[in-house]
């Protein structure tokens, strides 16, 4: 057969491989774009923890600590989609000390943050919310004077 004739009988194939090709490269991308928010948002979660955990150990007092803990979930829920940054909230937990005082030397401060990550806007089938838990332990200063 002649080159003629061959593309005669391929006309239209390239329209039918992009119509089953085309959605495939789509949901890559849309995963690869969910993977790409679930590790940017665990980092940011993980910093905020860790950021809040030393800060906290540098306050002198509960409720220094509390605003400063406070002002950090701040600046990372402005870093984070609103899925995130609107559902971040933080735990503390103090282990070696208990009861009233539980902020004395020595102690150790957990953080600890918790967010949902919404990937609703990429459409991907079976692709649900997921829940990001992360924790930071950090010691108050033994030396350091606290009131």
């Amino acid at each position: 057969m002649s080159r003629l004739g061959r593309s005669r009988r391929e006309r239209g194939s390239l329209a039918l491989e992009l119509t089953i090709i085309a959605p495939i490269m789509l949901m890559l991308f849309f995963l690869f774009m969910a993977f790409g928010r679930f590790g940017q948002v665990s980092g940011l979660v993980e910093q905020a923890a860790r950021d809040s955990a030393r800060t906290a150990t540098q306050a002198r007092s509960e409720p220094a600590m509390t605003g400063a803990i406070q002002s950090v979930r701040d600046q990372a829920a402005a870093q984070l989609p609103d899925s995130c940054g609107d559902t971040l909230e933080p735990s503390v937990r103090f282990e070696g000390a208990s009861g009233v005082e539980a902020f004395v030397r020595g102690a150790f401060i957990t953080v600890t943050y918790t967010c949902t990550v919404s990937y609703s806007d990429l459409m991907l089938p079976g692709l649900s919310d997921h829940e990001i838990t992360k924790s930071f332990t950090s010691r108050l200063d033994p030396n350091r004077g606290v009131y």
